[in-house]
Parts: C-alpha cells; structure tokens; sequence
C-alpha cells in the first residue's frame, strides 16, 4: 500500500502527525486512482483537478518544453475555466471525462525511461534503510 511506504519514508518524523492529519495523507493516496470524482466532495475535486494538472504539465513537458506548461498561460486558464464551469453543473464527472480536457502525454523516451527507473531504485533504497 502507497500509504505504508510514504509513512516509511517519513519514518520517526511520521509520529509528529495527528490522527487528523494521517486521515489525509491516506485519503490522498487512496483518492489517487479515483475512477469517478462527486463534486460535492471536496477531497475527491481536488484529486481530480491535480491529476488534470499533472497531465497537462506532462503533456507540455514531452511536447519538448521541459519547464513545464507550453502554449500561452491564457489558452491553460481557458482549459481549466471550461472545466470547472463543467464541473459545476455536475454531480458525478468520471476521471477519464475530467481528464480529456488535456492531451495526452507523448510516450517516454529513452532518457525519461532511464530517469524514473534510477527515481525508483533510490526510493526502494530509501525505503529499505528506513527499516533498517
């Protein structure tokens, strides 16, 4: 579970959180993979919104402009205008429905490839002598 592997990573630090605020770092991550996000939760909106942000950053990114969105500032507002003023008409917006606002990210290459594996080697080093 993502959630016991971040609390690893934290490790003794983990004991200064309330109970309060463990509720939300396990409700973020279990919020991650949403399939449907209710727009009158709060949690699963903001779920859905920075997954959304997160894929256009990602798609601008590999687009080739690697400081993050591309195009103008005003043609990304107008993305997230349009669906926020979706969102408000709606009870229920599938993931997939919220997502479609932005383009795909292109495929990794090569060098991105490389650069999430060697991410995932550290974060199992990480966590393997965090247990130690």
């Amino acid at each position: 579970m993502a959630v016991q592997r971040f609390l690893k990573i934290l490790g003794k630090s983990a004991q200064n959180f309330t109970k309060a605020q463990l509720g939300r770092i396990k409700r973020f991550f279990a919020s991650r993979n949403l399939q449907e996000v209710h727009t009158n939760d709060i949690g699963e909106v903001t779920a859905g919104l920075l997954r959304a942000r997160h894929r256009a950053e990602a798609a601008s990114a590999t687009a080739g402009n690697k400081r993050g969105l591309g195009g103008s500032t005003q043609e990304w507002d107008d993305k997230f205008s349009l669906l926020a003023d979706e969102l408000s008409k709606r009870e229920v917006m599938s993931m997939d429905e919220l997502l479609s606002y932005f383009p795909e990210p292109a495929p990794l290459g090569e060098e991105e490839k490389n650069f999430a594996l060697a991410a995932k080697e550290r974060i199992e080093r990480i966590i393997k002598n965090a247990g130690d």
